[in-house]
């Protein structure tokens, strides 16, 4: 089966339809798809890890002023 792209409600058959510079645009259309939905996918992960963060720092200043102490802001030790 043949390649195709819709542009404007209309299919085209990229080899039959198109020439050279329109494949090559819709190429790059293509691409610029694929890199705007990998870097909506980065977002979602970055914005959760941020919200994980926040919520344990939270829970970890909560558990301490429930104990009455607050500790310096180095990391755990290993």
């Amino acid at each position: 089966m043949a390649a195709t792209v819709t542009i404007g409600g209309k299919e085209y058959d990229i080899d039959a339809d198109l020439n050279d510079q329109q494949r090559y645009l819709a190429s790059q259309v293509e691409r610029a798809q694929r890199t705007e939905q990998e870097l909506k996918m980065e977002l979602d992960r970055a914005i959760m890890c941020k919200k994980g963060f926040s919520e344990a720092l939270m829970a970890s200043l909560n558990s301490e002023e429930g104990n009455g102490e607050i500790s310096g802001t180095s990391a755990p030790e290993d």
